[in-house]
């Protein structure tokens, strides 16, 4: 989905720039974010995410990357309203519904974690994580007849993580 900006620049400048000042910032800031993650610099990730979206509050990948360390703090309820609204601005954004589903997973609401690993897989078919996390949630409710399809799956795309544990609980041979 292609980012607007808050603020309106004529067509005639946008043609010359290519791209808009709002979104090169907002581009910039969200670069650094993830910079910061990878460092596990989490508090300045999160001002530089924060950063992005102020020069963009429609700019969907920040506020993914925002919700994903929500997660880890354990901050639900913030993690959710920017999956949601990532979804309201993208609604086939599969890592949003992939993310979503992890916050419900961890709260133990297997159902409605399923039922966002279904659409991050629908919305993109070879996000293996999709594929991973459903089969994990199905095991989670006791449903083990298409576990194995799933880990199979995301293992060939990549993440094997479900595979290996069902292999090695028994559950897929």
């Amino acid at each position: 989905m292609r980012r607007r900006c808050s603020h309106l620049v004529s067509l005639p400048v946008l043609i010359t720039l290519g791209v808009t000042a709002c979104q090169s910032t907002a581009d910039k800031y969200n670069q650094e974010g993830l910079l910061h993650l990878s460092r596990a610099e989490t508090d300045l990730a999160l001002e530089a995410f924060d950063r992005a979206l102020v020069h963009d509050p429609l700019y969907v990948q920040a506020y993914n990357n925002r919700g994903t360390i929500y997660i880890n703090q354990g901050k639900y309820d913030l993690a959710l309203a920017d999956f949601n609204t990532a979804l309201q601005l993208d609604p086939r954004y599969a890592e949003a519904y992939n993310n979503r589903g992890m916050v419900h997973g961890r709260q133990g609401q297997y159902e409605q974690a399923l039922a966002d690993f279904n659409r991050a897989a629908e919305a993109n078919p070879n996000y293996g994580m999709a594929y991973n996390n459903r089969g994990w949630a199905l095991l989670q409710l006791g449903d083990t007849t298409t576990v194995c399809a799933d880990a199979k799956r995301a293992c060939e795309l990549g993440v094997c993580d479900l595979s290996n544990e069902a292999k090695n609980t028994g559950v897929c041979l």
